[in-house]
């Protein structure tokens, strides 16, 4: 009896452990919800931020 492995590339596994370990670390962040605040407050901020540079010259 024979058994085919498939064997990924060092590439290949390296970005599945990154992918692997940014969803567990998203999964944590979102059950904490001051940390999602911040993260809306950064973003709102840093969205309006261009828009005043042009109102000041």
């Amino acid at each position: 009896m024979t058994t085919t492995e498939t064997v990924a590339s060092p590439r290949a596994l390296a970005r599945q452990r990154r992918r692997a370990s940014v969803a567990r670390f998203w999964r944590q962040y979102r059950s904490e919800r001051a940390g999602l605040y911040g993260l809306t407050a950064l973003s709102s901020g840093g969205s309006t931020a261009p828009s005043a540079r042009g109102c000041t010259g």
